[in-house]
This record gives structure tokens, C-alpha cells and sequence, in this order.
């Protein structure tokens, strides 16, 4: 256990009997406020490169810069949203007004993103992707870093956090569920110009309408939904202000590397973060292109996906609470790199039922199930494990400084997600996928190259992923001593007001 410092004392009120309980209802709007985020995440992976590669014609490389570049927005925007949502006080939390002034300019940017102007040059073409890429990112900022704060600041309990995570993650993926049904259902329908619904142009503008007002609805509720918590949330370190909000994003995340189960979780969950970025980037192309369904048989497989994380919302956090969370989250991403990545490499190598066979479709719908139930324990375990730190650097630092830990755990994730969007746009130009090209004009090389390049890379990725993970060290027994330490120096500070 590491040894706590002689830093100033946290401002965090210590614990007491007249906190009141979590009540499902709270819980449940934190979690719903996480579907404004799957919708986003979604449509930006699995939608974004695609529309304006394979409708726009906008070239592979050029997409994927444009959302790379959007990341050096996000090196500054995360971190500096974490560390100005540490030190706010005002009366309505320090997260919450962050979390309400998100909700407007998100709905209108991610609209904006899907309806450029007609007949615009490859340049300003790009220029808008970039722009509104960015605007959009700095938007969800506002909101997703206090949002995943708070979660870690709504509870201390080891097994709690695991079940509000849970919570978060499954309004993730209700909303990333109700964006690919309506998506699959009403919006990427064959029409007599385009059989293939998903090359339609004219589409993805109200797409992006609807689902962008979804989004600030989402947002607004879940922040409406928790702030009667507030007055039991920690309060707003006074010895960070001694600093301006530049020099301590670089003070805080110096001194957060020096935790090597942040290093382990941080760089570890980076590297799965990339290869779901490429996968999710490439999952149009790949099922346009490679695996060769239709829209209706795409839409069976995102059932599928569902269901398989649906069991897996249920089942990991039952086995979290009885192995511990570190063996959960490697049970399960080891699981997703097999039904994820090997499937592409054994229909490569002539292993894999052939697309006449009775078993084409059964096995590609069994993969679906069987990679999403495995990622879902990552989801679960991976935030929870991060508030889990926190606790860890309070007792080294004497300070509550979520915000900064969720900061960098945003970039981190936006960096790979965005990292894999352009190495996505890469493949898409060297396997040489152009503007309206049916699934038919694919050559056999092209559809080899698309199934090794995107095997191989899921496969290299998270393997790199595990090698970092492997040096987290926090376990419950550890977590326990974490706990014991800082509620014995919150009772000895006074009553209590907050959790």
C-alpha cells in the first residue's frame, strides 16, 4: 500500500450515518445519461468514415486525418475539463453545471457533422469534417468527463462502483442499440437509387437530427436525475487553486503516472480502446464488403451483439464480485479477440463456412454474441477499477481529484478510438474501397486484404493492451486498506455532510 504524503488535506467531507442511501432511481439516471454517449460513439465509428468515404467521396486518408486531428483538440479539452470540474463550487456540484451546458451544443454540432453542404471540394469537404469533428468532441467533453466523476463520486463501495458502471454501461449500449435498430430499420433501407441503403447521401442529415436532439434530452435528464445528490458529493479542493488550471493538468497527471495501476489500467484499456475504434470503423465496410450480408441480416447481427451484451450486463458483474474485477476484465477481453479477431483470419485461410453454407450466417451471428458478451466485462470493470485508484492517489495525495483521473481517461480513449478511425481510413485506401462500390465489384484480393489486415491488427492490438494491463495491482483486499485509511482520517476531521 503506498504511503500517503505530507500534501494539503482534502476537502472531502468525511463519512457519516446521515448520508442517505443510493436509490435506484438515481442510479438509473446516471446510467440512462451514458446512451447520449453510445449514440455519439456509434455514429461516429461505425457511420462517420463511411458517409463521407463510400457517399461523399472523400478518400480514406484524408477522413481518418481529419478525426485524428481532432484529437490534438481533446489532448487539452479532456484533462482541462477534469481539473476545472475538480475545483468549481457553486451550488449546484462541482460536475453538474459542466454536465447541463453540454446538452445544447452537442445535439446541434453532431448534426451538423452528418449535414455538410452540398457540392463542397475535397478541401472544404475536409474542412468541415474537421471542424465539426472537433466541435462535437469538445461538446461531449463538457459532459462525459464530469459524467464519469460523478459516477466514481456517487459511492465509495467496492462492489457498488462495479454495479453503477454497470448501469452506465448499459445506457451505453441502449443507446448504441436504438442508433443501429433505427439506423437499420427506417434510415439504411434499399431504395430503387440505392440498393445498398447505407450509400444513400441523403439520409444521414436526418439521421443526425433526431438522434442529436435524443442526445441533449439524455443529457439534460441525467443531470436533472442526479443533482439531488449533490449535497453529499465531495466538495472542491482549496490547495489545487493554488495553481491555474494549465500548470495543474501537468502537475496532476505527473503525479497520477507515478501510480502503476494507473499507468497499467491508462495504457492498457488505450490499446483495446484502438482496435475498438478500427473494428467499429471498419464494421460497415466489413460486413458491406467482406462478409458480404444484407441490411437486414446486419441488423440479426447487431440482435445478436445486443443479446450477447445484454447476458453479459447480467453475468459479469455476478463474477466481478466473486473472482475480483482485474481476472473479469482479462476473462473478458480474451474472449473478444477470439470471436472478434480470429473469425476474419479463419475465412482468409478457407477455414470458415463458406457464404453458400447453411452455417454462413449461424456461426457469423454466433461471433457477434459471443464478442460483444466478452468486451462487456471491460466496459464494466475498467471504470469501476479507475475510481478504484482514486482512492489509492487519496491516500498518497490527501485530495479527491476525479476529474483529472476521468480527464485522461477520456482522451485516452477518444485518442485510440480516433487513432483507430484513421488507421481504418488507411485500410479502406489500401485495400482500395471507393465511392459507390457495390459488394459485388470487390475482387477476391481486396476481400482478403480487408479480413487479414483487420485480424491481425484486432489481434496485435489488444495483445499489446494485455501486456500493460497485466501490472495492475489493486484487488479488493487492497482496496480495503485504501478505504480504512481514508475513513478513519474522515472521522477524525468532523461530521459529516458528504459522501
Amino acid at each position: 500500500m503506498s504511503k500517503p504524503s505530507n500534501a494539503q488535506p482534502s476537502t472531502q467531507e468525511p463519512l457519516g450515518l446521515d448520508i442517505p442511501p443510493l436509490t435506484a432511481a438515481t442510479k438509473g439516471w446516471y446510467g440512462i445519461g451514458q446512451a447520449a454517449e453510445g449514440i455519439k460513439d456509434h455514429a461516429f465509428t461505425a457511420y462517420l468514415l463511411f458517409y463521407y468515404t463510400q457517399t461523399l467521396g472523400l478518400s480514406g486518408t484524408l477522413g481518418g486525418l481529419a478525426l485524428i486531428i481532432a484529437l490534438v483538440f481533446d489532448a487539452v479539452t479532456d484533462p482541462l475539463t477534469g481539473v476545472l470540474s475538480d475545483r468549481l463550487d457553486s451550488k449546484w456540484g462541482r460536475r453538474h453545471p459542466f454536465m447541463y451546458a453540454a446538452a445544447a451544443p452537442m445535439a446541434i454540432t453532431f448534426y451538423l457533422v452528418f449535414a455538410p453542404p452540398a457540392e463542397l471540394s475535397d478541401a472544404a469537404l475536409f474542412g468541415w469534417l474537421t471542424v465539426f469533428t472537433i466541435l462535437t468532441r469538445a461538446s461531449m467533453t463538457l459532459y462525459h468527463v464530469p459524467h464519469m466523476s460523478l459516477g466514481a463520486e456517487l459511492t465509495t463501495n467496492y462492489d457498488e462502483r462495479t454495479q453503477i458502471v454497470q448501469l452506465r454501461s448499459l445506457g451505453g449500449a441502449l443507446g448504441i442499440a436504438l442508433c443501429t435498430g433505427v439506423a437499420s430499420l427506417y434510415y439504411f433501407q434499399p431504395t430503387p437509387d440505392f440498393q445498398n441503403g447505407q450509400l444513400n447521401p441523403a439520409v444521414y442529415p436526418p439521421f443526425a437530427f433526431v438522434f442529436g436532439i435524443l442526445i441533449c434530452i439524455t443529457i439534460f435528464a441525467s443531470a436533472w436525475g442526479t443533482q439531488n445528490r449533490v449535497p453529499y458529493l465531495p466538495k472542491p479542493d482549496g490547495s489545487a487553486s493554488e495553481r491555474n488550471a494549465f500548470a495543474g493538468i501537468f502537475h496532476d497527471i505527473g503525479e497520477l503516472l507515478q501510480l502503476a495501476s494507473f499507468r497499467a489500467l491508462f495504457f492498457g484499456t488505450t490499446f483495446i480502446f484502438i482496435a475498438l475504434g478500427f473494428a467499429a470503423a471498419l464494421s460497415l465496410y466489413a460486413a458491406t464488403y467482406f462478409w458480404k450480408i444484407t441490411m437486414a441480416q446486419m441488423l440479426l447481427g447487431s440482435l445478436s451483439s445486443g443479446m450477447g451484451g445484454l447476458l453479459g450486463f447480467i453475468f459479469w458483474p455476478i463474477v466481478a464480485t466473486r473472482v475480483d474485477k482485474k481476472p473479469t476484465f482479462v476473462t473478458g477481453f480474451t474472449i473478444f479477440i477470439i470471436f472478434a479477431a480470429v473469425p476474419y483470419l479463419l475465412k482468409v485461410a478457407g477455414l470458415y463456412p463458406a457464404e453458400s453454407s447453411p452455417s454462413y450466417l449461424p456461426v457469423y451471428y454466433a461471433n457477434q454474441f459471443l464478442w460483444t458478451f466478452g468486451i462487456v466485462a471491460t466496459a464494466i470493470t475498467g471504470g469501476s477499477m479507475m475510481a478504484d485508484v482514486t482512492d489509492e492517489d487519496e491516500c498518497r495525495s490527501h485530495r479527491r481529484r476525479e476529474g483529472v483521473f476521468f480527464g485522461a481517461s477520456s482522451f485516452s480513449a477518444k485518442c485510440a478510438s480516433g487513432l483507430g478511425i484513421m488507421l481504418a481510413g488507411l485500410v479502406v485506401d489500401y485495400v482500395g474501397l471507393v465511392k459507390d462500390m457495390a459488394p459485388g465489384d470487390v475482387t477476391i484480393r481486396m476481400q482478403s486484404d480487408l479480413g487479414l489486415v483487420v485480424g491481425l491488427a484486432l489481434f496485435v492490438l489488444v495483445s499489446i493492451g494485455t501486456g500493460f494491463f497485466s501490472r495492475y495491482r489493486i484487488t479488493r483486499k487492497t482496496h480495503a486498506g485504501f478505504r480504512e485509511i481514508l475513513d478513519a482520517r474522515a472521522a477524525a476531521s468532523g461530521p459529516s455532510t458528504s459522501s
